[in-house]
């Protein structure tokens, strides 16, 4: 035993020695502290002075948590050899680490990184020395880490010392990898891991790039899923904001192409290759060596057999979320389905009641040829939508019989121990290990510890034989099976994705089919109307008039209302295929696309005249042909509106004194006197009324919907199921312009729940706050707006306008306060907004340019032919 004054030690717990001193573990003689002793012996003392200086302030000076700390410097009792006393590490050195059998196939990445960033930088000579620390990401060795460090190893190794690589480029390469985020990825397809490292600022197209070069799926053909739903990543969304993602909770990539790639797999060399070979003779040297390889061999052959359940199991979650949004996606179909049965049933009964009337009139109108061309095509589309019932109930019960398949694969991988079954054998191994360490300091075993040595030797070949077993014969081949059954079944949802997609077009098909039969059948009625009108209006003055027959009013009457039930189901109809379309262009443009000219109706043949669907209103032109009169306009003036132009009415109105029941019950009679189209207003018992207004949608801005849901049903309307909150998903398209909706509302009604009555109708989910409620008058040739308070009651103003839509109709428009709200607005309007703002700004100096350089040529013209004439 030697001694300080503070510290206690022992000759034999030596830890290393050197050529000038010898390490041992020693402990504080009053707190019983671990630490390690450098204690110098004579040869030390004939270095310089300044040398043996030198090591005690290096060590003084430094203070780092990867260097050793210096405590005390004491000297032995006896001696006077000096004691450098310092912190104890118990893992030993690096070079322990990488002798352990454990890293025999090299650091786990996260422990490489922590070499890799725990390097110093001392700007100048003598100065301070600069640490710099970033949290490294636990995880294995990956393909995304090689591709990084090839260039660094490349240019470090470089024999060509001019092109060799200095320490600030190698500082600036190391740095440069430690300030990546990595984003872990598992290809369903490939049934490979992949680490992708990316900037934080990064956007999602350089991800997918990343992951292209990887995987060689093209980016607009990688579709994502995270925690058992659909990812979807925004161009712009920068990687920092990505979900956090694991090694064992990846993003899991679906390819969408056409032909998928080929099932690759976990690679790796086979572990057996890696096992030594025993020989009968005791010799402690190589017998440690060996068992030293054979450590190695079985932690990675675990490790193997870990990614292989790893692979095992991420398969099965990935097709069960995929499977799952396949699912959602059939009952989605469903629903259209049965909307687009509701509108055909509708439309059927429509026809039938629609030929009835034509039959009930006298004999020589017939029934023209179109009906029965309707109803052929109404009978298509009734076979059409059957057909794509059954296929879509075929495609439910594969999805369900995978499930079920899944569900007992996951179930056996549960109950598979061989994992552990190969844990237990390496910790076996690793205890006979450490015997033959021990051994190998002998020079020599005696007889009952070589007997023991055989024994341990042959369990040792035992062990390493039992783990190879295991592997080959659980973990390899239940995952060649897990490979197979994998690659029949995406092939399987694969091609169920595809005929879901194709039967969604057939609907959306149909359903424009079944549009045009009902544009056919109410230009049918409205041609029926017309015959009764004629037949019913005043005969001129004869002796006897003949009264209308009650049979006949009730025809006329049945007509009528059939006629107004045709017209709300057009509306539908056409919102329901406009939704269609802008969802599908949306969904190929991104949020917020939407077409930017308007239609050319009303101009000549050869007009070329397009613009902006919000600018329509402001637009002027004269398309009077050559030689008819026309006046000339500047480029600003065509921008005015003209005088017959909507005006908005600031004047607030006084608010009439509050009417009594019977007056109420007199104006509402009047009024019922007045309509033609049976839609009555109705008195209650405790004096409130009910009745029917109709919202001109004159929206010249894009709204907000949910994306991917579909329109709302009947039950969805009765049990108050709100769709929106279904998704947080958005996307962005225009309503149909001068669309008509019908309301039926109370005299309690509002203004402001009239606005989110038909925000809710529609599903947009936009601030109801940018919307305003106006009523049109028309007066002297204009068209007056009056913007309605919220609290104003519509139905209430209708009563006493009377039914007629030219006295008064009520428009949904944008709400223009002057102030404009953008914490209204989301971020994609708002990225619109500035798109549409920059494009018209080109466009204004563009026009500005052309303007002045035709007045300029105009000018040289003038000046050049009065060149040398009298001013």
């Amino acid at each position: 035993m030697q001694s300080t004054p503070n510290y206690l030690w022992s000759t034999e717990d030596l830890l290393g020695q050197g050529a000038t001193a010898c390490v041992y573990k020693a402990r504080n003689k009053k707190s019983g502290e671990l630490v390690a002793v450098k204690v110098f012996n004579n040869a030390s003392y004939l270095r310089p002075q300044e040398v043996q200086m030198r090591e005690f302030e290096m060590l003084r000076k430094l203070n780092h948590k990867n260097i050793v700390k210096l405590f005390a410097v004491e000297e032995t009792g006896s001696s006077k050899q000096k004691v450098l006393v310092m912190e104890y590490c118990s893992s030993g050195s690096l070079l322990n680490v990488l002798e352990d059998p454990a890293n025999a196939f090299g650091l786990a990445e996260s422990e490489f990184l922590i070499v890799l960033q725990c390097v110093g930088v001392q700007r100048q000579e003598n100065g301070n020395i600069e640490w710099s620390y970033e949290l490294p990401i636990t995880c294995r060795l990956s393909m995304g880490l090689k591709d990084q460090l090839i260039p660094i190893l490349a240019n470090i190794l470089e024999a060509d010392q001019e092109k060799c690589w200095g320490f600030d480029q190698f500082f600036a390469g190391t740095n440069d990898i430690l300030h990546r985020l990595v984003v872990d990825v598992f290809s369903l397809q490939q049934a490979c891991s992949h680490r992708i490292y990316i900037h934080s600022y990064n956007t999602t197209t350089k991800f997918l790039d990343a992951v292209f070069k990887q995987t060689n799926i093209v980016p607009h053909h990688q579709e994502y899923f995270f925690e058992g739903h659909l990812y979807e990543l925004d161009p712009n969304l920068q990687a920092h904001s990505f979900c956090k993602t694991t090694e064992c909770s990846p993003l899991t990539l679906l390819s969408t192409a056409e032909h998928p790639e080929d099932v690759v797999g976990v690679r790796y060399r086979d572990p057996a290759l890696e096992f030594p070979k025993f020989v009968p003779k005791v010799d402690v040297v190589a017998d440690c060596s060996a068992a030293k390889s054979a450590v190695g061999a079985a932690h990675q052959t675990l490790r193997i057999g870990q990614a292989l359940r790893r692979g095992r199991e991420l398969l099965a979650r990935g097709l069960h979320w995929v499977i799952g949004d396949l699912r959602a996606e059939c009952s989605r179909i469903l629903e259209q389905r049965r909307g687009a049965l509701s509108v055909l049933t509708c439309l059927q009964l429509t026809q039938r009641k629609t030929h009835g009337l034509y039959e009930s009139v006298p004999a020589g109108s017939g029934v023209p040829a179109v009906m029965d061309m309707v109803k052929t095509r109404l009978q298509r589309v009734d076979e059409e939508l059957s057909q794509c019932s059954h296929s879509i109930f075929d495609f439910q019960g594969a999805l369900d019989g995978i499930l079920s398949e899944l569900v007992k694969d996951r179930q056996q991988m549960h109950e598979d121990k061989s994992i552990q079954q190969m844990e237990c054998c390496l910790e076996k191994m690793q205890l006979i290990y450490k015997q033959f360490k021990k051994a190998r300091m002998c020079l020599r075993l005696g007889y009952n510890e070589e007997q023991i040595h055989k024994l341990d030797k042959m369990n040792l070949g035992n062990l390493a034989r039992k783990v190879l077993s295991i592997f080959q014969n659980d973990c390899v081949q239940q995952y060649q099976e897990a490979l197979a059954l994998h690659s029949s079944r995406m092939r399987k949802v694969c091609e169920i994705k595809k005929h879901l997609k194709r039967l969604s077009n057939r609907i959306s098909t149909c359903s424009v089919e079944m549009m045009d039969c009902q544009d056919c059948l109410q230009s049918a009625l409205d041609r029926f109307l017309q015959m009764e009108k004629w037949s019913l209006a005043p005969v001129p003055a004869v002796s006897s008039p003949v009264p209308l027959s009650q049979a006949r009013q009730e025809m006329a009457f049945r007509m009528q209302e059939l006629l107004e039930q045709m017209r709300s189901v057009s509306c539908d109809l056409q919102f329901n295929n406009s939704i269609i379309e802008r969802c599908a262009l949306a969904g190929e443009q991104g949020i917020g696309a939407a077409t930017l000219a308007t239609p050319k109706e009303n101009l000549p043949v050869d007009c070329r005249y397009t613009c902006h669907q919000e600018c329509r209103s402001l637009i002027q032109l004269d398309c009077r042909r050559p030689g008819q009169c026309q006046s000339q306009l500047s480029p600003e003036s065509t921008l005015l509106p003209p005088c017959s132009q909507n005006v908005t009415q600031t004047v607030e109105e006084e608010q009439p004194e509050p009417p009594t029941i019977q007056e109420i019950k007199q104006k509402i009679e009047k009024y019922n006197a007045k309509v033609t189209n049976c839609l009555l207003m109705k008195l209650n018992d405790d004096g409130t009324y009910t009745g029917f207004i109709k919202v001109h949608l004159k929206l010249r801005r894009p709204v907000t919907v949910p994306a991917g849901i579909r329109p709302p049903s009947i039950y969805d309307a009765l049990k108050e199921v709100n769709l929106a909150d279904m998704t947080a998903k958005r996307t962005s398209f225009y309503l149909p312009l001068d669309a008509i909706k019908q309301l039926h509302i109370s005299s309690t009604t509002t203004v402001s729940e009239v606005i989110q009555g038909l925000l809710k109708k529609f599903m947009v989910v936009d601030n109801p706050q940018k919307f305003a409620l106006f009523k049109e008058m028309r007066k002297d040739g204009q068209v007056l707006f009056q913007k309605l308070p919220l609290t104003e009651y519509p139905l209430y103003l209708r009563l006493l306008a009377g039914p007629d839509t030219d006295v008064l109709s009520f428009v949904l428009k944008e709400n223009e306060t002057g102030e404009v709200e953008w914490d209204a607005f989301s971020i994609p309007e708002l990225q619109n907004f500035l798109m549409i703002l920059d494009k018209e700004e080109k466009d204004k100096i563009q026009q500005v340019h052309r303007k002045y350089e035709r007045f300029k040529q105009r000018l040289q013209q003038t000046l050049k032919e009065a060149k040398g004439k009298p001013g």
